[in-house]
């Protein structure tokens, strides 16, 4: 049995994934990996926001939040 590739997506931290409150870039990411995960096993890396958990799973993609300071 072939493996699935492990496949890594950083968004860019404006905007928490998911949620309706996303941008495009998190929207299409969000589409995109639950279109394709039976087919790899995604780890996408985001903001985490209020009421948010830290890590979250949803079927093969998996959620890694960080706190997000505007730095500017």
């Amino acid at each position: 049995m072939r493996s699935k590739p492990k496949v890594a997506i950083i968004t860019p931290g404006s905007f928490p994934i998911p949620s309706s409150r996303s941008s495009s870039v998190e929207t299409v990411v969000e589409m995109q990996t639950n279109i394709l995960q039976n087919d790899g096993d995604f780890t996408i890396f985001g903001k985490k926001a209020k009421g948010m958990a830290s890590t979250e799973n949803q079927g093969n993609i998996s959620f890694i939040r960080f706190p997000y300071q505007n730095w500017t």
